[in-house]
């Protein structure tokens, strides 16, 4: 009876906020294309060298020119229609509840979380492959070294939690620094390495595979998908790097009560542009102005194309995905305790207004994956926000092309839009590996117990609470017919 209760009175209020929507001022614009930088990738590219070693430098040019226009772009329209018309701070869980319902807009919540979470574990082991690569070139990995790195990951994280902790997210004009900083050696080694492209090295088609793995991803681990290598691209990393580099501007759909629809607009598609050109210019110039063989990319590889181009202080730009992705994290679940579908002690914040319980469930989360290979991490990533991204479009199509009132040309165009996004999506799931399947399923029996749990796990002060923040009094005052 609460939740049915606590589900009404949310929509109430989330449809009298609707009207409300509001601007920001010139921020934002620059803060929504920045912090979609860093959620996507980080400060360039990145976490993109697996893509590089699986299909060769041609196919992987080819592969990061055309991904922006069949998934980036579809994701970034359905994100900007449902955001504009339910505009609120939870994102893809507010117009997914209006689609299908509050248990389906929990598990969007939820799976969307377990994929932020999945990212952000992987950049440890990014980051220390960037100062091995960097700093220690001659030093050589043994099985010895796991529980020392492993170590190191866990400071690593910590430190960033507590900067998380004492209020430094990526909000407002630190994001643009951020932003900007971590940007400008990209750009430096752009512009530095120009002259030096030969562009015969971009037409460059993969050669056989030498080695079992490629970056912790897995060439020959077994799944339900059969392994193939299409004109020699090693596709289940190639698929899923791309995948992993190129989602998550749903993101957006956060900011959609705090701007105006025009500004959202423009955020989004700005971002599209700069976080497309911010992985495909370095890699022309990498792969054209530098000798790096392509069984030679691995983690750490841009570091190094970068310090013979333009200086080791390239890999500075790897930071700010840390503090942004840890921040995005925490607030995502204090998202979920606000609108009541998890347990009220995720919406207390600290004195230095950071969600305390909900940053250290992220941070518990993250130390538990930490151990994984870098592959499987960003499979797991890849794997629920399939699922959750999914649903997301199923929203869009319910919403804007079923019962929606667009002309028929504008729906026609809308499924056309649709079709190749999920594909890929089903091509993700269907590569993954069986390891990847079990760490699935673990997800999915706690978001089951999640579910079964909430009605028990939430009291009768999320309701009360929810009903303190109704600004109208029209709406409290048709609050006992709802009841």
């Amino acid at each position: 009876m609460v939740w049915r209760k606590r589900g009404t009175a949310q929509r109430q209020i989330e449809k009298e906020r609707e009207t409300k929507q509001e601007g920001d001022g010139g921020w934002a614009l620059p803060r929504e294309v920045a912090k979609k930088k860093e959620r996507v990738g980080g400060g360039g590219p990145f976490g993109a060298e697996p893509s590089i070693r699986a299909g060769g430098n041609m196919y992987a040019i080819i592969g990061f020119a055309l991904m922006p226009l069949l998934w980036s772009l579809p994701e970034c329209v359905m994100t900007y229609e449902l955001s504009s018309s339910y505009p609120c701070d939870s994102g893809g869980v507010r117009f997914t509840e209006e689609a299908f319902g509050e248990t389906t807009g929990l598990l969007v919540g939820y799976l969307g979380w377990i994929s932020g979470v999945a990212n952000t574990a992987s950049l440890p082991s990014l980051l220390l492959s960037y100062v091995l690569s960097q700093f220690f070139p001659d030093v050589q990995s043994t099985d010895e070294d796991v529980v020392e790195h492993y170590g190191i990951m866990v400071c690593i994280t910590l430190a960033f939690a507590y900067v998380n902790y004492r209020g430094l997210g990526v909000v407002g004009p630190a994001v643009i620094v951020i932003f900007f900083v971590s940007m400008t050696p990209f750009l430096l080694m752009v512009v530095i390495g120009l002259p030096r492209v030969d562009p015969r090295k971009w037409l460059q088609t993969p050669v056989p595979i030498t080695s079992e793995s490629s970056d912790d991803i897995p060439f020959t681990g077994r799944g339900w998908f059969p392994l193939v290598y299409p004109a020699g691209i090693a596709f289940r990393p190639f698929v899923n790097n791309l995948y992993w580099n190129f989602n998550g501007f749903d993101q957006a759909s956060h900011y959609s009560r705090m701007v105006a629809k025009g500004t959202l607009r423009n955020g989004v598609g700005g971002s599209l542009v700069l976080v497309s050109l911010a992985y495909l210019l370095p890699i022309m110039i990498a792969t054209g102005a530098t000798d790096i063989e392509q069984d030679d990319w691995t983690n750490g590889s841009f570091a190094v194309a970068g310090s013979e181009i333009g200086g080791r202080w390239l890999g500075v730009s790897l930071l700010a995905l840390f503090f942004s992705g840890m921040s995005a994290d925490s607030i995502g679940i204090q998202g979920l305790a606000d609108r009541g579908q998890l347990p009220s002690i995720f919406r207390h914040r600290s004195r230095h207004d950071t969600p305390t319980y909900a940053l250290l469930l992220g941070v518990a989360l993250i130390l538990a994956l930490l151990p994984l290979p870098f592959g499987t991490i960003i499979e797991l990533a890849n794997f629920t926000f399939c699922i959750s991204v999914s649903i997301e479009f199923m929203s869009f199509v319910q919403l804007r092309i079923i019962s929606g009132e667009s002309a028929k040309f504008r729906k026609t165009l809308y499924s056309v839009m649709l079709i190749l996004p999920f594909v890929y999506n089903i091509t993700v799931m269907l590569t993954a590996s069986y390891t990847t399947y079990i760490y699935a399923a673990i997800v999915a029996v706690f978001g089951v117990m999640i579910i079964l749990a909430r009605g028990h796990l939430i009291d009768e002060e999320v309701l009360q609470t929810r009903l303190d923040e109704m600004e109208n009094a029209r709406i409290i005052a048709n609050l006992p017919i709802l009841l």
